[in-house]
């Protein structure tokens, strides 16, 4: 108010206004403007540092425009009455301002700022204005006032600008203070009057859907003056023509006398009234309602209203009466029989449950019927259970439940929903039956006709059923099951000098360790005697060697029975299916057969059925135990082949090849031996010889002068999937101190695909430790280029298949030609492995494949043939 009276007397004293007390003129309008702008400055300032809320206060409000109109006044007298004392202090005509005049704005512009600073200090906290508005008001006010200081005539750009900038911020003021403390309340005002009335509909919403009688009645005269919908619906009455009246105009006296005397008597004892059965004639005939009603008192303690709520439960009581004479009509049943409520209950038990369960009917009733619970009946049957019922279905199953004194007992149970003639459900019902003896009696016949009675595995009834199951699951999926059949070594002589009490402890001894020896999905079982078949399913001929040797160690540990120490071997005859039959009694006989030939050459031993599955199994125990020696006996050589340039021709790397030397089995290959060493395991000592050997021979080489290259070592998919992987290998590098950049891994596609994700996070960590990576046999396997161009690689080795045909096979041809174009794209490398003519040579120069290797330039080569390949042909000639 004070800054709009002091601009108004601005404005009117310009020259050319007419006399405003004293004549009009610049110096006269300057005095004014500056006052307003000191008193706009100050005020805002100000307005930071007193809370806002105080302009409620009318003292406050009062006192504030006192101070104002005091102000203004005095600044009214000095100007108009005593405008001698400041003449040509500001404005000088012909010369224009003075520095009092520039240097006032700027004191103007500095306090526009220090206030714009506490501001920008408060506006992480919430304020009761909008402070960012205000922030950018003070930084238009500051910036008009800079106007004011460069203007040298009142009709110049500057004090144009500066008139619009201070219009400009009046409106940012306006959004921060007026908007926000004057008229958002009144929107929030009337928002919240908006919000009162739907509330209040809604609360009528509610009120017309509670599904029971509600009334108010005033408390002085007992007239209805609210009445919900399900009071219509209850007593045919509507509300319109019952607001304003009492149940005089509308019920009988007989039922009017009662209720409005149970109304007294609910003002008058002050407190929740209950009335039970209060009976009313209806439209649908008598009905019975369970009445409350309370008194609603306003803030003095006077009453004003008294609320009711009326339930029907005419249709409760007669499901009461009903169930009552269920119970005594089921009171003499031969079978268990409960009553619960929909929230499971017990209202009623006949007298059989309290003689099965030993609980009495006052320790039972109000009790869950989960007090029974044994914890040993599946949780799915209790979920089909109450799917069924929640359905309105009837259910029927078996409970395993505890009796009082905690034994068990097993029931046969049919619980089925009650319902009322609209389908509601009101209670359930469950009859049951003790089977206990029924299922003991059972599980004895099925015991005797199943399973062994001496170790309690299955018979050969059970074993039928089981391979039949078996068989066809493999017929489906094309895959293998292999049949054991073990028989005791020597075993008749324990029976016969210890006798077959004994003898029968060994068998349930070596039935326990065979058991122990198995996965849950395979099976073991007696046929009688010392003999036992067993199934392994999806098992091959290598798998199946490995688990009879593992067999033949359980069997074979000595046992001690009543003092006697007692050591028994196995001998296991093993047939394949399909291989060695294709129903359950050829491959039993089979085995069988195999199983005396396995009795007849050394016992303590397994044999396969086929001739030729005994051979491989030989061979393969034969390599498996001979690797585990090989890298002692200094066994195991690297040979290595030179990797080639074809730009120009230069050794630019070397392969190392892992070889095998036995002294009695001569060379073995790697194809044969490898994948042995990955089944057993020793893949990871011998691949960790294989990458330190490699390494050392290659820092051995570099001291040595050769020209710099890359040594290519294969990594198989179980090395790759060791979680010290990548410090195994940079602490071989550093052990031989050999830069990082001359080690290069080779990588199946298998392995980098069994799990990308993990493969990916292996291969970074590899390479920012500067080691190369590349991908072996590439298109042999399955890639996936979404994943392939997340592999830090930076070469493919095109696999020599590829290769042998190049010349003359087009679709070769168009394969490699496509690897290496999609290498280029990808920013990799490309090597072809397996060149062997110049044809094949000519083709990959000409279509850019960056190195080759083969027997075209050299087979694999031990350290000194390499050395000597090497400095024959520094640069070998294409």
């Amino acid at each position: 108010f004070g800054v709009a009276v002091l601009d108004f007397s601005h404005v009117i004293s310009y020259t050319g206004m007419p006399e405003f007390v004293t004549p009009s003129g610049i110096e006269k309008a300057i005095y004014f403007w500056l006052a307003a702008r000191i008193l706009s400055s100050v005020g805002l300032l100000l307005f930071l540092f007193f809370p806002i809320n105080q302009l409620s206060s009318k003292i406050y409000n009062y006192s504030l425009l006192a101070m104002v109109l005091i102000l203004i006044g005095v600044v009214h007298w000095l100007v108009l009455f005593n405008h001698a004392l400041f003449l040509n202090v500001f404005f000088i005509p012909g010369q224009g301002l003075t520095p009092l005049k520039i240097n006032t704005e700027y004191a103007i512009v500095v306090l526009n700022l220090i206030t714009a600073i506490v501001l920008l200090r408060r506006m992480r906290q919430p304020q009761p204005y909008h402070a960012a508005a205000l922030f950018g008001a003070l930084c238009i006010m500051a910036m008009s006032e800079f106007f004011f200081t460069l203007y040298a005539d009142v009709t110049d750009v500057y004090n144009i600008f500066g008139h619009i900038y201070k219009a400009i911020a009046y409106l940012f003021v306006y959004r921060a203070i007026f908007v926000t403390t004057v008229k958002k309340p009144y929107k929030e005002l009337s928002a919240s009057q908006n919000q009162l009335h739907e509330r209040n509909r809604l609360l009528d919403s509610i009120i017309d859907n509670i599904p029971n009688m509600l009334f108010l009645k005033t408390a002085s005269e007992l007239r209805f003056v609210l009445f919900n919908k399900a009071g219509e619906k209850l007593l045919g009455l509507n509300r319109d023509n019952l607001i304003g009246h009492n149940d005089y105009d509308f019920f009988p006296k007989e039922e009017a006398d009662f209720f409005t005397d149970k109304d007294r008597e609910t003002l008058k004892r002050n407190e929740l009234l209950d009335i039970y059965e209060e009976s009313i004639q209806t439209p649908h005939g008598i009905r019975i309602l369970h009445t409350k009603k309370v008194v609603i008192r306003d803030e003095n303690g006077v009453a004003k209203f008294l609320l009711g709520i009326s339930e029907d439960i005419t249709d409760h009581k007669q499901a009461e009466n009903s169930l009552l004479k269920l119970s005594l009509a089921v009171e003499q049943s031969p079978n268990s029989i409960v009553i619960t409520d929909l929230i499971g209950n017990i209202e009623y038990v006949n007298t059989m449950f309290t003689t099965i369960t030993g609980y009495t009917k006052d320790e039972i009733l109000g009790e869950n019927p989960r007090i029974l619970k044994s914890n040993k009946t599946p949780q799915s049957t209790y979920d089909d259970m109450w799917n069924q019922l929640s359905q309105g279905n009837t259910w029927h199953g078996e409970l395993i439940n505890l009796r009082k004194d905690k034994s068990e007992y097993i029931e046969s149970a049919t619980i089925s929903p009650v319902k009322q003639a609209d389908g509601t459900i009101i209670n359930y019902v469950a009859i049951k039956e003790n089977i206990t003896d029924k299922k003991r009696i059972e599980e004895h016949i099925e015991n005797l006709a199943h399973y062994d009675q001496l170790t309690g595995l299955p018979n050969r009834v059970l074993l039928s059923d089981r391979i039949k199951y078996l068989l066809n699951h493999a017929q489906r999926n094309e895959e293998t099951v292999a049949v054991m059949f073990l028989d005791l070594d020597h075993f008749k002589n324990i029976n016969d000098t210890l006798g077959h009490t004994i003898g029968d402890q060994l068998l349930i001894e070596i039935a326990q360790r065979l058991k122990a020896a198995i996965r849950d999905e395979d099976t073991v079982s007696r046929l009688g005697g010392d003999e036992f078949i067993l199934l392994f399913p999806d098992t091959d001929v290598n798998e199946a060697m490995h688990i009879a040797t593992k067999l033949i160690e359980a069997v074979s540990i000595p046992c001690t029975i009543e003092h006697h120490e007692l050591v028994t071997t196995p001998s296991i005859g093993i047939a394949i299916y399909p291989y060695d039959g294709e129903d359950f009694e050829t491959l039993l006989k089979n085995a069988d057969t195999a199983m005396y030939q396995a009795k007849r050459f050394s016992r303590n031993a397994f044999h396969f059925f086929t001739q030729e599955m005994q051979l491989h199994s030989a061979r393969n125990l034969q390599l498996v135990n001979a690797l585990r020696h090989a890298l002692e006996r200094n066994e195991l050589q690297l040979h290595y082949q030179p990797q080639i340039s074809t730009q120009d021709g230069r050794i630019i790397g070397a392969e190392a090849l892992l070889r095998w030397t036995h002294p009695k089995l001569g060379m073995i290959s790697p194809a044969e031996f490898i994948p042995i060493a990955e089944d057993s395991g020793q893949i990871i000592q011998i691949g960790e010889w294989v990458l330190r050997t490699a390494v050392h021979q290659m820092k051995a080489w570099k001291e040595n002068g050769f020209n710099p290259m890359v040594i290519a070592v294969n990594l198989s998919a179980v090395q790759f999937q060791q979680k010290n992987i990548v410090e195994l290998i940079t602490n071989i590098l550093d052990e031989a101190q050999l830069p990082h950049e001359y080690l290069e891994l080779e990588l199946t596609e298998a392995v980098t695909m069994n799990n990308p994700q993990s493969a990916i996070a292996v291969m970074n960590r590899l390479h920012a430790q500067g080691i190369r990576m590349s991908i072996d046999d590439f298109g042999t396997g399955y890639s996936s280029l979404s994943y392939l161009k997340q592999f830090k690689v930076y070469k493919l080795k095109i696999d020599q298949s590829f290769i042998r045909n190049i010349a003359d096979d087009p679709e070769d041809q168009a394969i490699v030609r496509a690897i290496i174009d999609m290498a280029k794209s990808l920013g990799l490398q490309t090597i072809a492995e397996g060149v062997e003519t110049a044809q094949q040579l000519a083709f990959l120069r000409h279509y850019k494949c960056n190195e080759i290797q083969g027997y075209y330039y050299s087979k694999p080569l031990s350290v000194v043939e390499f050395e000597n390949f090497f400095k024959s042909s520094v640069s070998v000639t294409p």
